[in-house]
């Protein structure tokens, strides 16, 4: 089967959070990793430099775990996994109106997601997921430690063409990694989530 056909349908939006959606009509699809995302390592003073936040900015933003460690897929005390701790920070930052999530995916080690941002600037809003999200984490999984690893790595998304490649990566996100057959069976995801 074409790629162009697991592909979810990006459809326009209706305007609300002054997004727009794009069609995904035979737009660039990463085939790994962008080479920025794919170091080893990031160095979080490094990732700051030249960093600009501009409300109304699309964001693609992966955030990734301490070590790498692949604690997102594990069971908490209460029951659920941890990537639904995750999904839930999202949502409730989207319906705070902080941010407007167009898309996620929760992998084992890391998390992806599309935002734009729409009120203040992106390093304190990070912070404070990252914050809320780790405590409440190494709470539920009894984890000792940093549960994020130190810093984030944003890219400004400008346009259609870089929206839909962002978007079609986070889709076949999981397929490549091997954890599904087809992206529709990985549960920890979204494109347009309905919050």
């Amino acid at each position: 089967m074409p790629r162009s056909e697991l592909l979810p349908p990006f459809a326009v939006s209706d305007g609300s959070h002054g997004g727009e959606w794009f069609s995904n009509q035979g737009g660039a699809i990463f085939d790994s990793e962008p080479e920025s995302m794919s170091q080893s390592s990031f160095h979080s003073k490094d990732l700051r430099k030249g960093r600009c936040s501009l409300v109304g900015q699309a964001y693609a933003i992966t955030k990734c775990v301490a070590g790498r460690q692949p604690l997102l897929l594990r069971p908490t005390k209460q029951g659920s996994v941890a990537a639904e701790v995750i999904i839930e920070a999202l949502r409730i930052r989207h319906e705070q109106g902080i941010w407007a999530c167009y898309a996620y995916v929760v992998m084992p080690d890391h998390v992806h997601f599309v935002i734009r941002q729409l009120q203040g600037n992106l390093a304190p809003s990070m912070a404070s997921f990252s914050k809320f999200t780790g405590l409440l984490l190494n709470e539920l999984l009894d984890h000792k430690g940093s549960f994020w690893q130190q810093g984030y790595y944003d890219h400004g998304l400008r346009g259609e063409k870089s929206l839909e490649a962002y978007l079609s990566y986070i889709w076949l996100n999981p397929v490549r990694a091997g954890l599904v057959q087809k992206p529709e069976e990985w549960r920890f995801q979204s494109i347009h989530p309905k919050w």
